[in-house]
């Protein structure tokens, strides 16, 4: 046990009385993975028609993979995990929106060109030159002005742990999981857990924040649904073994949508890449992940929480990684070695 293994249970607790208070989730998410699986050939057809440029990732989220139809498909195109505009797949051809005020916003030197672009207005993808000056300025990695990091963070572990070969992978035995194998997304929740570390959740709806990171980890049958929750920087304010309560909130609602039947969790079992039955004692990975630091903490790594009543558990767990300015170079320190 660590000092706060009282208040991670209490979370859970709470968790767990907040969705059986809220049930309208359970048609919601059963309505996700139902269109979803109907939608697959739409979206996978539509991402075969375009593609990506140098330093550009292509996200989807489950509301637009809902949302897909044989007119319509829509992604979003993120620079080191921020949104820098959206594409759509339709018949008569591809074209990109680009997020104009954000992009001005964030980075330096946005091209003038691309800056008199209304957000509602649409280039031509693959043929305008207001989308080819847009691919050729973040080929160029411009800087972020400001100092936020957690979106680059993420998706430089989202590469790495996307990454096949062992002899230049920090952590072995991890991938992410991704929509339909196609594109990145963030596990959408029914619940805001930013606060959590002061305890504090609400029911959020459709309208609930994303997992950080969602991965499945581990080796052989002990492979493991793993939610990881990443900060950009280590700080007396908010250390790891507060700031893993979040993480702790999203993790139980996974258990909850995975032990719910009106939710169709072997629908979304299998849907996080898992062939078989739902395991009669599941075991959900609990991660927080932030750079190296004074106040790192390695006392809750591998605790074991039991989730209410039930078979099943959290196990916690912690990754440090080093980092040069907004580059990380490795990972320090882990209790993820399984």
């Amino acid at each position: 046990m660590s000092l706060f293994t009282q208040e991670y249970l209490d979370m859970i607790k709470e968790m767990g009385s907040l969705l059986d208070g809220n049930s309208k989730w359970i048609q919601g998410y059963k309505g996700y993975i139902s269109a979803i699986k109907t939608n697959d050939s739409i979206i996978k057809d539509a991402r075969r028609k375009f593609n990506s440029s140098e330093n550009l990732d292509i996200y989807l989220s489950v509301s637009k993979a809902k949302e897909a139809n044989s007119r319509t498909v829509t992604f979003d195109v993120r620079y080191k995990g921020q949104s820098v505009g959206e594409i759509f797949v339709r018949k008569s051809g591809v074209s990109i929106r680009f997020k104009t005020g954000n992009n001005e916003k964030y980075y330096s030197g946005y091209s003038p060109m691309l800056s008199s672009i209304p957000e509602t207005e649409e280039r031509d993808w693959k043929n305008s030159e207001e989308a080819r000056c847009f691919r050729e300025y973040f080929a160029d990695s411009p800087r972020r002005k400001n100092g936020n990091l957690e979106h680059n963070f993420e998706s430089q572990l989202l590469e790495q742990f996307l990454k096949d070969r062992s002899d230049d992978k920090y952590l072995l035995n991890i991938q992410p999981i991704r929509l339909l194998e196609k594109g990145y997304f963030q596990m959408p929740t029914p619940i805001t857990a930013s606060e959590a570390m002061k305890g504090k959740i609400e029911y959020s709806g459709e309208n609930g924040r994303g997992i950080d990171i969602l991965a499945r980890q581990g080796i052989g049958n002990g492979v493991c649904l793993t939610v990881i929750e990443l900060k950009d920087e280590c700080k007396k304010e908010e250390p790891p073994e507060k700031a893993i309560m979040q993480a702790i909130a999203y993790a139980t609602f996974l258990q909850k949508l995975l032990r719910t039947p009106g939710a169709n969790p072997e629908g979304w079992w299998k849907f996080f890449g898992f062939n078989g039955p739902i395991p009669a004692k599941l075991k959900i990975r609990t991660v927080i992940a932030m750079p190296e630091g004074d106040y790192n903490d390695t006392s809750f790594g591998g605790e074991i929480l039991p989730v209410g009543e039930s078979n099943d558990c959290l196990e916690l767990h912690y990754l440090y990684f080093t980092a040069e300015g907004d580059t990380i170079t490795g990972i320090s320190d882990t209790s993820l070695n399984g």
